[in-house]
């Protein structure tokens, strides 16, 4: 017992260590011992089997339970940390190599994180004035950091800040005094890995305190004060200082002013100027900035007054104004002039105006205040606001035109007006010439227009001819125009020898589709014809017609009143109205051109096809003037009382009235010439008679010398001064550039006063040689002489008057006078500009250095030079942009330290002599400032090969005068300043190197220097020629997210050297890397190209080129695609599967079965072929996968696909029910069955329609629409075993007919005959099975338009078949009809509703029509009344089209009856309809008004009535010579109006119509009906004709039976074919067409026995039809002689080929 239980307890106790053979006591470290690592950085597994140097270990390294590194013989093992992937729990194992013997360590727990950036973090960003700020750098969730700080300030490069001696070893947390942006890395490892630099933090330093100046008012009367303030706020202790300057001194600090404020806070200032402050405190003294500028200014109480020239209300762009500012009261000071006007502000300017051109932007008020030239602080109030607005449209002027028609002797008056009037225009009038070239004008001024007219209007005397004419207005100085007005046309109708218009035919009236001529004559071979509409559009002839040479051939002519008339190139012809009259009107035929006085003249009236010689009224001015029978009307001898308007009237029909004139005879005209001689002559007399009296008074009273009492001047002359010669090039232009003025007496010969005066005018020397005298108006100056340089050149300075030297005239202001200068043509001006104003501009101004560019921080030195040598007698200023920026000094030189890049501008100087305030201007001088450059590092090339070298280039754009300096460094050394390199580029700006490193250089000038910043960067390698090839492992072109690779750096030709690798991918670029290879596990974002190259381990700037790149093609993980190009297994047979992964190699496939993904298939379940192909003869579920690699890499399971095993039984697909159509809403049901066997079945569909049927043996489609059309089929499965299923059964196609089918019903016949049955017929639009047809009578609803509708008896459960008799219909009536079918039954739409019309009246409801006539004018009124047993009504109308409409869309219903004012063109049918009932219905015939019409009754008319027939036209009833038809056959043609029948019969029933002059009118039905004593004998004539015909019939048979005894001509075969004529249906229509063959009413039509005479043998037999003729009249009858002969035969051809028809015609 107790052996045993010792053995038991040993395999207990040992067990757990034979079971796999390892321990747990190995130990796995890292260095460094830190938890969180970070991509890029390395780790180093340390493996210790804690057996001392047991060197009998081999270790490996697993990842997460898997092997990672396999089993090698180092305990250490260093791991690069490439991606985030590396983050797992590792652990070591260690193997004893004699024994196996396993250890396993503790777990380690990596966490790989991408990159991290520091945080730097500040605890305020502002330093105290004398303080300082703390910053701290980390990297969070991770230790072993230290950190390195860098700062910089705007426009400088970054630079390390050094580090800072603390506690904190690791330089975590710093302490900055210095504003500046900084930034913090943190580093850790060795080797050294960085993490991202961090995000910027500015620090700033708290800026010196500005002091505040405020100043209770800014402008003190004179003698006044005021009080300023200085303070800074939110701190006390300050003491205050005050400085003051104008604009031309400098800034100085004022003498302490003595106040109660001990700080000196508070000052009273009266003296105008720029003042500013500044605050002090403590020891030593702070000092606050100096305070913004306050400017004080002292105001006179005199006034500025703003005046404008011209003075107009509205103005308009382009304009020029000049605004003037008057200082009253201050004549005799000095003044400069501010003025403010929108948008504008101008200080200081000399001149008292301002001349510009307006535009819109001008709007707004304006004002001025005058300055003190000599006190710059001191001014006048602003004046009052002038208003000026300005109109950016250009103004046009709207011409009208009176007369437009000219008359002998009458003048053309021409208005131009503006939309918008304003004062100051003068008007310009044009008349148009015609441009030849194209279809447009050119204007010329019209004599007496060239300097334009005040007045508005303008009068042209003595037109004779048509012209056009426009208009435009021009004021101001230089003139400004208007746009022209739109061009108007006088008109003249006579004819003259250098243009002509005339007319073919001659005639002013037309016809618009009558071709007419226009032909134009005269002095010219080319012309063109214009016309201008009543709507005002003007248009040449090739838009209306075509011009062939002088004619203008116009196929149809614009309807309406048209002018038309000839141009050439220099003249207009005369005009002539054309009028246009459509076709179906009449014209008045009547001359274009004016009739002359004396003439005679006719004048017609005229239809489009003929003259009309008979009744044709005639009318003037729309009088009556002719009314007889007459179809013209003469005027023998033409008197000007003749003209006026005249027109045509004829049956109703009125012409357009035209214009007829009349032009005096040429004897009268005679008389002109000598008129006009007398009227010159007059006219001569009477100027010699003013220029007379004009000398009388030029010898009174001189032109040119005035007293000085008589100093008048003129509103209309301009004043003009030495400023505005300046700026006009002449202020008296003569006809090009010559200025001319008069001379002016000397006032030192004149010894009885000092005042001399002179007209200075303008002498016209340019026109035919002739001088203009002076007017009296002219003005006068006083005028002191001045000497030249030139001696021969003498100029004139003109002063104001003084009261002391020249008297004025009474109300006349010094703002009145002129003021003239004396010059000499063409010299004075050049040197008048020098005299102008006192300045010249011979100064120079430099710069030291003279460069353009400058910088931030650079200074320069502005010289101005006098070029007067050492004269000290001149102060300078410095202006910037025009305005003054360095007030006077007595410094030549002045330094300007550029502080900013406002310092860009364009600056002058300016010289003073303090003596003479001579003042010289020098030249402009331009000045860029720019930001502190950065240099440009350029190189051709950043390789170089091996003892080559390669040059770089350092430059700073847009500026000169550097030297540069060059720095290198590598990647372990610092940046260092390199010697200057000996080259013949003194600025050492191009070095050619050959060592390799990273290069910057900047550059330097100036004194003192002046350093840009550094430049950019730029790397030089040195490149081997050896290669480096980049292979990889596996070497598939696609590869997928999860899948490994190893990808190798192979260097050739430099295997025993030590490289380092640099490794570039997509967005990754890893540098000295020992390993010559980098394996990873690929993703999507590993897609891209790779590249590799070794490099120097001892010299890291040489290395191989880089190697070829291996593209890296990476998708997401793949799933594999499973197909079965058939799933249903035949019996005994087997299904191909395939499996793939697109598009890739190199994988290896599973199968699986039903739900068993563990278990693959084999080569028992399944034949595998080639290429991922198996074959299967199992039904089941199948998927697959791929898998390749090692370890291998498994793809998606694909998707399931089904297979089955079929069974013999077949699947058939049925519709039921199975009609061939189907109709949206229809049901209908598929439905599966199987034939064979008896086993219990699931289905399955497959359909292309977007409806799925269910898995079950029937779909039931409740309602059909077009989603379930497309192609069915199904097949049964076994319920038993899922595996095995029946074949697909063939395809069946559903196609649903979206719209829903209509029924079209027929009606025969459509009017009834007494005892006729009425059929109705129904068809479906597609013939289809399965339907029965409802039929309906139509009942009117009152309510609206419509009908209701009613089945009729015997039709509530529908008919099978299509067509419906109903027997005894008498009265009108509607009826419709639909289709049904199916379960539940599916309707048609009704078909539209079709009638059945009787013409008969009945007492239920009638309709009577007034006037009693079938056809009638469709301008006429007709009534249509409806009576009977109803008191509410409608009528009813149906058209030859078919269309149904109602009384309210042609009339009025007024109680029962239908007022139509306009009866429906053609034949309509009208009835009544009440409630319940239909009325008769009536034909009624609509026939334009110039038809004629039958009058005939609307209703049938009784047998042995009597009836007349009659023929209208539209405005009498014609009596005479009118044919009439009937049936279109001539019934009468004698000279009677009308046809009477007196007593009417049956035979009398038929289509009339009648014709009268060519004119024919429509046909009408004339219906018989019988009388009421024929219709009471009806049943026993019935009973008589019965009998008789009986009798007949057996005679018949007795002759048929001797004939053929005897074989004569008329035994009848076995065959004979008996035919009445009687048996024939005769309608209306076939009456129309055919006359009856055999006419019914009374004659028998009858069949008699003929032997073919062509025919020996007696079995041939032939018929024919005999005609008996009438003998009877009056209902007597006679018996037939024996001798008569009845019938001609003539042969005719039959249907049967036995049978010969005979045709008999009456003798």
């Amino acid at each position: 017992m107790r052996p045993a239980l010792s053995c038991e307890l040993w395999f207990f106790l040992f067990f757990p260590l034979l079971s796999n053979g390892q321990a747990q006591d190995a130990v796995l470290m890292t260095d460094p011992n830190w938890s969180t690592f970070f991509v890029g950085e390395s780790v180093t597994f340390i493996c210790d089997m804690n057996e001392g140097e047991d060197a009998d270990w081999e270790y490996k390294i697993n990842k997460d339970g898997r092997e990672f590194v396999r089993y090698n013989m180092h305990e250490r093992y260093i791991l690069e940390l490439l991606s985030t992937d590396r983050s797992g729990d590792y652990q070591c194992v260690g193997r004893k190599k004699s024994s196996q013997y396993i250890k396993n360590s503790n777990t380690v727990s990596l966490n790989v994180s991408a990159k991290p950036r520091a945080t730097l973090t500040a605890e305020t960003t502002t330093i105290p004035v004398g303080g300082s700020v703390t910053l701290t750098c980390s990297v969070q969730n991770s230790v072993g950091w230290k950190y390195e700080w860098f700062r910089r300030i705007e426009g400088t490069s970054e630079v390390r800040v050094d580090p800072v001696i603390t506690n904190d070893e690791q330089n975590r947390v710093i302490s900055v005094s210095q504003g500046g942006i900084y930034r913090c890395r943190g580093t850790r490892g060795n080797p050294v890995y960085y993490t991202d630099i961090s995000d910027e933090v500015t620090i700033g330093v708290t800026p010196r305190p500005r002091a505040t100046l405020t100043a209770e008012t800014t402008t003190i009367p004179v003698g006044g004060s005021v009080t300023l303030t200085c303070s800074v706020q939110n701190s006390v202790g300050w003491k205050y200082k005050w400085y003051r300057r104008t604009q031309r001194t400098s800034e100085v600090l004022m003498d302490q002013v003595r106040t109660n404020d001990e700080q000196n806070r508070v000052i009273s200032v009266s003296q105008g100027g720029i003042y500013r402050c500044g605050g002090i405190r403590g020891k030593p003294d702070y000092y606050t900035d100096i305070s913004d500028s306050v400017t004080i200014e002292i105001t006179f109480s005199i006034e500025a007054v703003l005046r404008r020239q011209p003075d107009w209300t509205q103005m308009f762009s382009g304009e020029t104004i000049t605004l003037t500012c008057e200082v009253h009261g201050g004549e005799n000071t000095k003044w400069v002039y501010d003025w403010r006007g929108p948008g504008t502000y101008v200080h200081w300017k000399d001149e008292n105006y301002l001349k510009f051109s307006v535009s819109e932007s001008s709007s707004g008020d304006y004002m001025c205040r005058g300055r003190l030239r000599d006190d710059f602080y001191s001014s006048t109030e602003w004046s009052k606001a002038v208003t000026l607005s300005v109109s950016a449209d250009k103004p046009k002027a709207v011409l009208t035109v009176s007369p437009s028609w000219l008359s002998p002797g009458a003048s053309v008056t021409l208005s131009c007006e503006f939309k918008h009037p304003s004062a100051g225009w003068r008007f310009y009038w044009y008349q148009a010439v015609p441009d030849l070239s194209g279809t447009s004008y050119s204007y010329e001024l019209l004599p007496g227009s060239i300097n334009g007219t005040e007045q508005d209007s303008f009068i042209i005397h003595g037109q004779t001819q048509t012209a056009r004419f426009t208009c435009r207005a021009g004021r101001g100085d230089p003139e400004y125009y208007t746009d022209y007005s739109k061009p108007k046309f006088v008109w003249s109708g006579d004819l003259h020898s250098a243009a002509s218009l005339t007319v073919n035919p001659d005639t002013v009236q037309h016809f618009v589709s009558k071709p007419v001529s226009l032909s134009c004559e005269g002095n010219s071979t080319k012309w063109r014809v214009r016309m201008l509409t009543g709507d005002g559009i003007l248009l040449h002839c090739s838009i209306f017609g075509t011009m062939s040479g002088s004619t203008c051939n116009v196929n149809r002519i614009h309807y309406g009143t048209v002018v038309y008339w000839c141009e050439s190139g220099s003249a207009f012809s005369n005009a002539v109205n054309i009028t246009g009259q459509y076709d179906d009107g009449v014209i008045l035929v009547s001359p274009v051109h004016p009739v002359t006085e004396g003439d005679s003249v006719t004048l017609g009236c005229k239809l489009r096809t003929q003259n009309v010689l008979s009744n044709v009224f005639f009318y003037k001015n729309d009088k009556l003037i002719q009314n007889d029978s007459r179809g013209e009307m003469n005027i023998s001898a033409v008197s000007k009382s003749d003209e006026g308007f005249y027109k045509c009237q004829y049956k109703g029909k009125e012409s357009a009235q035209s214009w007829m004139a009349v032009k005096k005879s040429s004897s009268e005209n005679s008389s002109f010439p000598a008129l006009l001689i007398i009227g010159l002559v007059c006219g001569v007399l009477l100027m010699i008679l003013l220029l007379l009296l004009c000398c009388y008074k030029h010898s009174k009273d001189s032109c040119f010398i005035r007293s000085q009492s008589t100093n008048q001047r003129s509103a209309a002359d301009d004043t003009i001064n030495q400023d505005e010669a300046l700026n006009n090039e002449c202020v008296f232009p003569v006809n090009g550039d010559a200025c001319l003025y008069e001379s002016i007496k000397d006032a030192d010969k004149d010894e009885s006063s000092e005042v001399t005066y002179s007209a200075i005018e303008l002498q016209d020397t340019t026109k035919k040689g002739k001088k203009t005298k002076p007017e009296e108006s002219a003005v006068y100056s006083v005028v002191k002489k001045g000497s030249s340089i030139d001696d021969s050149l003498t100029y004139a300075q003109v002063l104001p008057h003084k009261k002391d030297k020249a008297k004025r005239d009474k109300g006349q202001s010094a703002a009145e006078e002129t003021v003239y200068s004396e010059v000499k043509p063409g010299r004075a001006a050049v040197f008048f500009p020098l005299l102008s104003n006192g300045q010249a501009q011979d100064a120079v101004l430099t710069t030291d250095p003279n460069w353009s560019t400058f910088f931030i921080g650079e200074s320069v030195t502005f010289i101005c030079d006098m070029n007067e040598g050492e004269d000290a007698d001149w102060e300078y200023k410095i202006n910037k942009d025009g305005r003054e920026f360095v007030h006077y000094s007595a410094y030549e030189r002045y330094t300007l330290r550029l502080l900013s890049t406002d310092r860009s501008s364009d600056y002058q100087c300016v010289g003073r002599r303090k003596s003479s305030q001579y003042i010289k201007n020098s030249n402009t001088v331009s000045l860029t400032v720019s930001v502190t450059p950065w240099p440009t590092l350029t190189a051709e090339t950043t390789t170089i090969p091996v003892g080559g070298s390669v040059t770089l280039t350092c430059s700073v754009q847009n500026s000169v005068g550097w030297k540069y300096d060059w720095v290198r460094r590598t990647e372990g050394t610092s940046e260092v300043l390199m010697d200057p390199v000996r080259t013949n580029d003194e600025q050492n700006r191009v070095i050619s190197v050959s060592q390799g490193g990273i290069y910057r250089c900047r550059g330097s000038r100036g004194k003192p220097v002046y350093y840009t910043d550094l430049s950019n960067e730029v790397t030089i390698e040195i490149t081997l020629s050896i290669e480096a090839v980049l292979r990889r492992q596996p070497d598939w072109t696609q590869m997928f997210s999860g899948e490994r690779i190893t990808l190798t750096c192979e260097v050739h030709g430099g295997e025993n050297t030590k490289w380092v690798y640099d490794w570039r991918g997509p967005g990754t670029y890893v540098r000295w890397k020992d390993e010559n290879y980098l394996k990873f596990s690929v993703s999507e974002s590993r897609s891209g190209d790779y590249m590799c190259r070794g490099r120097l381990r001892d010299d890291s700037y040489s290395s191989t080129e880089w190697s070829k790149a291996v593209t890296l093609s990476v998708s997401g993980k793949p799933k594999a695609l499973l197909n079965a190009d058939v799933r249903d297994i035949p019996v005994g047979g087997s299904v191909t599967l395939i499996c793939s992964v697109n598009p890739s190699s190199g994988w290896k496939y599973y199968w699986y079965r039903d739900e068993k993904f563990s278990h693959p298939l084999t080569s028992q379940d399944a034949v595998f072929h080639s290429n991922g192909q198996i074959s299967v003869s199992e039904g089941g579920l199948y998927r697959c996968r791929g898998g390749r690699g090692d370890p291998v890499y498994y793809t998606e399971y694909s998707y399931s696909v089904r297979i089955r095993n079929n069974v013999p039984n077949r699947a058939v697909l049925t519709l039921q029910p199975d009609w061939p159509q189907i109709y949206r809403g229809e049901k209908r049901t598929l439905k599966c069955e199987i034939h064979g066997g008896d086993i219990e079945w699931k289905y399955e569909w497959k359909s292309t329609s977007s409806k799925k049927p269910p898995n079950q043996n029937e779909f039931i489609i409740f309602s059909s629409n077009s989603l379930y059309n497309g192609e069915y089929q199904c097949k049964g499965i076994t319920k038993t075993t899922k595996q095995s299923s029946t074949a697909w059964s063939d395809p069946f196609s559903l196609l649903v007919l979206e719209n829903k089918p209509k029924a079209v019903l027929t009606v025969s016949p459509s009017w009834l005959s007494p005892g006729a049955s009425v059929t109705l017929s129904c068809e479906v639009e597609h013939p289809s099975a399965g339907w029965r047809f409802y039929w309906y009578q139509a009942v009117p609803d009152l309510s609206g338009t419509s009908y209701s509708y009613e089945l009729l008896p015997g039709s509530i459960n529908g008919t099978e078949q299509d067509s419906f008799i109903i027997h005894g219909q008498t009265q009108t009536a509607g009826f419709t009809c639909r289709a049904g079918r199916g379960d539940p039954e599916y309707y048609t739409d009704y078909s539209e509703p079709k009638f059945v019309w009787s013409g008969d009246l009945h007492s239920a409801a009638s309709l009577t029509v007034n006037p009693d006539t079938v056809q009638h004018f469709v301008s006429k009124s007709v009534s249509l009344s409806c009576e009977g047993n109803s008191t509410k009504w409608r009528v009813r109308g149906f058209t030859g089209g078919g269309i149904l409409f109602h009384c309210s869309d042609w009339g009025t219903m007024s109680g029962s009856t239908c007022n139509a004012n306009r009866i429906l063109y053609g034949t309509v049918v009208y009835w009544c309809e009440s409630g319940s009932t239909f009325s008769n219905a009536v034909n009624i015939t609509g026939q334009y008004d110039d038809g004629v019409i039958l009058v005939s009754p609307v209703h049938p008319v009784t047998e042995g009535d009597s009836v007349t027939l009659g023929c209208r036209l539209k405005t009498q009833n014609v009596l005479s010579n009118v044919f009439f038809y009937k049936n279109n056959k001539l019934i009468q043609s004698d000279s009677r109006g009308e046809m009477s029948i007196s007593v009417v019969s049956k035979s009398d029933e038929g289509f009339y119509k009648c014709q009268y002059s060519g004119k024919e009118s429509a046909q009408s039905w004339m219906a018989v009906k019988k009388s009421s004593s024929e219709n009471s004998s009806f049943p026993a004539l019935l009973i008589i004709g019965l009998v008789c015909g009986v009798l007949l019939m057996i005679l018949l048979l007795l002759l048929c039976c001797y004939k053929q005894s005897k074989d004569s001509c008329f035994i009848r075969s076995q065959s004979t074919n008996q035919r009445c004529a009687a048996d024939d249906t005769i309608n209306q229509d076939e009456a129309l067409n055919n006359e009856c063959v055999f006419p019914v009413n009374g004659d028998a039509c009858l069949y008699e026995s003929v032997k073919d005479a062509d025919k020996d043998e007696p079995s041939d037999v032939t018929y024919s039809a005999t005609e008996l003729k009438k003998v009877a009249k009056k209902g007597q009858k006679k018996k037939p002689e024996e001798s008569a002969v009845y019938a001609v035969v003539k042969k005719q051809s039959s249907t049967d080929a036995k049978l010969v028809l005979y045709t008999l015609e009456s003798l």
